[in-house]
């Protein structure tokens, strides 16, 4: 299997593609109040959905909706909690998209 990622050069295309899609999440976090946070690195990213920027109070509620509308899209999101962090139920989200179909769920998201 390395060899085939040395070989395709799969790491320089995930890089780019994560360039991609953290620009695309950054730009999401300018139009919404709702995205407190964008964390991650490459395809790995997390989106930190709040119901005020200062407090950091999670949305719980958009959070559930979030992940079933993208999950109908056919992306997979991975609802993590990290504790001790300012972050609960429903925060990040991250979302491993080389597998899915981000297209169709960035669309059906930027729209909001």
């Amino acid at each position: 299997m390395l060899r085939v990622i040395e070989r395709d050069r799969l790491q320089l295309r995930a890089a780019g593609l994560g360039q991609r899609l953290r620009a695309g999440l950054l730009e999401l976090q300018e139009r919404h109040e709702c995205v407190g946070d964008i964390r991650g690195r490459g395809l790995l990213q997390g989106i930190e959905l709040v119901l005020d920027r200062e407090t950091r109070a999670p949305a719980d509620e958009l959070g559930t909706h979030v992940t079933a509308e993208c999950f109908a899209l056919g992306l997979h999101m991975n609802i993590v909690q990290l504790p001790g962090m300012g972050v609960s139920s429903g925060s990040p989200r991250r979302s491993p998209s080389p597998t899915t179909n981000w297209t169709s769920a960035w669309r059906s998201w930027t729209r909001r």
